[in-house]
């Protein structure tokens, strides 16, 4: 039986959130399944979905530790400059994920 749009969907974004260094797994079946059903919803292409699902993690580790978020947030920066200067996320997206996770992480840093 081939695979559905969704399927796949969910598939590579799954993978791609693991290049970033998170596991989707992690999360409660509910949870991942509405978090992906979201970003389709949102028609977001496989990377923007990965993008936006991995700084949905930042406030959660902040609360665990802030030096590991930090790390976290520098990769997103790092991979979403990268995924757009290929042409895979636009700036229109990518900018206020990490303008809003430097903001938890100063907010953390008080």
């Amino acid at each position: 039986m081939p695979r559905s749009d969704r399927e796949i969907f969910n598939d590579d974004v799954t993978v791609l959130v693991r290049q970033l260094g998170l596991e989707l797994d992690d999360l409660a079946p509910r949870d991942r399944d509405h978090l992906l059903n979201q970003a389709r919803h949102r028609h977001l292409n496989d990377h923007e979905a990965a993008l936006t699902l991995a700084y949905d993690h930042v406030p959660a580790l902040l609360d665990q530790d802030v030096e590991r978020a930090r790390v976290l947030i520098d990769r997103l920066a790092l991979m979403g400059r990268l995924w757009r200067d290929d042409d895979l996320v636009h700036r229109d997206l990518t900018a206020p994920l990490e303008r809003e996770a430097r903001a938890q992480l100063r907010r953390a840093d008080r």
